[in-house]
């Protein structure tokens, strides 16, 4: 056997030991890491203190049993499979006997899947409190009980089932099948009884009666004096019914004639009478009513909507299908007169909030369309909140990638058609078409005339009746007058008896100074 050391063994002898430093026996069957302190068995570079590339294979000769003791706990680790025990292994046994503190687990996945503890076996928990403890669904194909094996068809009888052990335990005794034992059963002495004590001539009446002249009478739920409205119909009643009136139809009410005065409230999904006219002093409410020639309501108003509904109201024109097909057109008129009289007017009208609360909103005309043109309330302004305004409002032109658009601002439109911002100090960002800006974006549209509440881009101090200016500050209106030399002078609006609040109409001429 080679006994060799490269470099050099070096050994000091004794009388009782031997002390080498790196040592090889055989090539790699035994070897020494002096550096580490490890030992290898099959391998030169042992991982831990003894390093064996092979089997442990223990052959008791002395001893029936082979032992691993150790003073502490002890980990077996592997990094692919872990088998314990061979095909010639008559048993596996882990765990102790005389303890029950001592708890086996096999995981694979969760810390508790198998458990096994003073003779108890738990699945998904580790305290059992029974041979056999499952937290969690069993699948079985069957059960054996003691000696009684119960199949899975058998389990399957019980799935579902609603009845009570009490009332389960009424088919104790029972010998043959139910239903056939109760159908071949006759009155009871206390059911002929009952039956003597009808009414005199009762029971030779009954007697007259067919079993299918009988069966009208099970399950029937109407009352005598519900019967009795019966008594005095000649003929058929649903006959007579039809016949009658409006004629109930699926989900409508089909007339040839006029349903008259009083109320329909029942929520229909369609009343059509033809030809004819519904008259009514009442309402005709809950669903749609739709119209197919003209509607015409007399001496009363038509209101869309109810307090409790949360949707809009609209009055508009049917939308069309097809391809290139042209709208409708809605018309809204006033009453026509005769003679001299005057003519009727269209008026729109609005709500004029309050104080806060529950009090309603006065209502004001906000437009008024008569013989001699429209005429424009603007009675609300006074209730503007800052930075916003009402009147002519454009949509067009392209916002500027640096003089931004911000409510309140003042715009001028440059001959590329971008809105910049108007400055006094240049004659072309003055005499230009003015705006002032209602949001952050071109769709939220450019007042060019009407009212507007300052805020954000005013200067000077404002003045009731006095006029505003551009300013020499970009982008705002002035209640001061530009008065440097090469300033330009454009008189914008005026201010109304509301702190802020302006006539907006800037005049078409401008002063250079």
């Amino acid at each position: 056997m080679p006994f060799y050391k490269t470099p050099p063994v070096n050994a000091i002898l004794s009388n009782s030991a031997a002390t080498l430093s790196d040592l090889a026996v055989d090539d790699n069957t035994l070897t020494i890491d002096e550096t580490n302190n490890r030992v290898g068995i099959g391998t030169a570079t042992p991982s831990g203190t003894l390093g064996i590339d092979g089997d442990l294979y223990f052959q008791p000769t002395a001893i029936s049993t082979s032992h691993v003791y150790t003073a502490g706990s002890l980990d077996i680790r592997c990094q692919n499979n872990l088998k314990i025990g061979t095909d010639g292994a008559d048993s596996i046994r882990i765990g102790r006997t005389n303890t029950a503190l001592a708890k086996i687990y096999v995981r694979s996945g969760a810390d508790n899947d198998l458990v096994v503890t003073d003779s108890k076996v738990g699945i998904g928990t580790d305290s059992p409190s029974t041979a056999l403890q499952v937290a969690g669904v069993i699948t079985s194909t069957g059960l054996t009980i003691g000696s009684a094996a119960i199949t899975e068809t058998e389990l399957e009888i019980l799935d579902g089932a609603t009845l009570t052990t009490t009332e389960l335990n009424y088919v104790d005794g029972v010998t043959s099948a139910i239903q056939t034992q109760i159908d071949g059963k006759q009155a009871t002495d206390a059911d002929l009884t009952a039956l003597s004590s009808c009414q005199a001539g009762g029971a030779a009446a009954l007697a007259l009666l067919s079993a299918n002249e009988i069966a009208i009478l099970d399950g029937a739920v109407l009352t005598t004096t519900e019967l009795n409205y019966v008594d005095g119909v000649t003929s058929a009643i649903q006959t007579q019914l039809d016949s009658k009136g409006a004629t109930a139809g699926s989900n409508s009410i089909v007339t040839v004639g006029a349903l008259d005065a009083g109320s329909i409230t029942s929520g229909f999904g369609n009343i059509d009478v033809g030809s004819s006219t519904i008259d009514t002093t009442g309402a005709v409410g809950t669903g749609a009513l739709t119209v197919a020639g003209d509607a015409t309501v007399t001496g009363g108003d038509i209101t869309l909507g109810a307090s409790a509904d949360a949707n809009n109201t609209a009055i508009v024109a049917v939308t069309e299908a097809g391809t290139n097909t042209n709208g409708k057109t809605l018309t809204i008129g006033g009453g026509l007169g005769t003679g001299t009289g005057l003519p009727g007017s269209v008026t729109i009208t609005s709500g004029i909030p309050g104080s806060s609360g529950s009090t309603a909103h006065n209502s004001t005309p906000v437009a008024v369309f008569d013989t001699y043109g429209a005429t424009l309330n603007f009675g609300g302004v006074a209730a503007l909140a800052n930075d916003t305004g009402i009147g002519e409002k454009v949509y067009f032109g392209t916002e500027d990638g640096t003089d931004t658009l911000n409510a309140g601002r003042l715009m001028c439109l440059d001959t590329s058609g971008v809105w910049k911002y108007a400055d006094a100090d240049a004659e072309a960002t003055t005499k230009t078409l003015l705006a002032i800006a209602l949001g952050t974006a071109v769709s939220d549209g450019l007042l060019i005339k009407g009212y507007f509440k300052l805020n954000s881009f005013i200067e000077g101090s404002f003045g009731k009746g006095q006029p505003c200016f551009v300013s020499e500050a970009a982008g705002e209106i002035d209640f001061t007058s530009p008065s440097a030399s090469g300033d330009f002078q454009r008189v914008v609006g005026y201010g109304i008896d509301t702190t802020n609040v302006i006539y907006f109409n800037p005049s078409g001429s401008w002063i250079e100074l």
